[in-house]
């Protein structure tokens, strides 16, 4: 699964009339980063046909290359609609905050996790929001785009749990893939107005087909909610082989130019990297909280 970057807010902008505010650390924001360990977890997705994805990657595995960009922190987002997917970024956090003999010196800080409940039961979603005080949660995905029902997230029991996000200050992650679900974001918006939606990877635009509407359409529709934002990550996977950025950027270019439109913090075209795993966004600072 790709790493980009994702709109989920989780610092505030520098606060220059408050001389307690610590000024931001320099760097670059990698905010849409996977973890996995299929040892700890089940990744439905992860197949053995995804020979260099079939195993367990962490943030040391990337930690060189991220700092080689200039990316000194991340948010971890979830791959898996189970809680052990979560437990797994909690432990690279902690691993992420520790040094040794080897490494002296932390690279790379978890800036904030986006992890997953069981949105369907309020009930139960709360009592582990609870035990996960402690944690850098910032947001809850769920992977939408794997449900039979394309209406799954417009279900009563559902909208129950995304209430519990607004009463949490949470964000939710909606991973909108196709057509059909990128129409149901503005329902979801009318319905949850003080819930944040991120839509994930521009809803997958037709970029291999070249094709255009009618996404372009419904993400504009997204977009004159308030309560919507937009995120450039991962477009690659929505892309032919051997793509270039000259073939993501009409996609970018509508996003921002379309004046109801937010895109998420600063963010620049993904910049592909040696490694076939990850994009790195670039991300302009300070401050995560800005929109176009």
């Amino acid at each position: 699964m790709p790493a980009g970057a994702a709109s989920v807010v989780i610092m505030p902008l520098m606060n220059d009339e408050d001389p307690m505010t610590e000024p931001e650390p320099s760097g670059l924001v990698d905010a849409h980063m996977h973890v996995w360990d299929p040892a700890r977890a089940h990744y439905p997705w992860l197949t053995p046909d995804l020979t260099i994805l079939d195993r367990a990657y962490g943030i040391a595995d990337v930690e060189d290359e991220l700092a080689a960009h200039d990316v000194t922190r991340v948010v971890l987002i979830q791959a898996a609609d189970n809680v052990a997917d979560t437990l797994n970024m909690f432990d690279q956090a902690t691993r992420s905050g520790r040094t040794s003999t080897d490494r002296p010196k932390k690279t790379v800080n978890v800036a904030g996790i986006v992890g997953w409940v069981h949105l369907s039961s309020p009930a139960q979603a709360a009592r582990l929001l609870d035990s996960w005080a402690d944690q850098p949660i910032v947001g809850i995905r769920h992977l939408i785009h794997r449900e039979d029902d394309p209406d799954w997230v417009l279900r009563k029991d559902v909208s129950a749990g995304l209430e519990l996000l607004v009463e949490r200050g949470l964000a939710f992650d909606v991973c909108a893939e196709s057509l059909e679900l990128l129409a149901r974001v503005p329902v979801l918006a009318e319905r949850h107005p003080g819930l944040r939606l991120v839509i994930d990877h521009l809803a997958k635009p037709p970029i291999a087909s070249v094709g255009w509407q009618p996404w372009a359409d419904l993400l504009s529709e997204s977009a004159a909610a308030p309560n919507v934002t937009a995120k450039i990550s991962g477009l690659n996977t929505a892309a032919v082989p051997g793509w270039t950025s000259t073939d993501l950027q009409p996609y970018v270019d509508h996003a921002r130019r379309d004046p109801g439109t937010r895109l998420s913090d600063q963010h620049q075209p993904a910049q592909p990297t040696k490694d076939p795993r990850r994009t790195v966004t670039r991300k302009r600072q300070p401050g995560l909280r800005h929109t176009h």
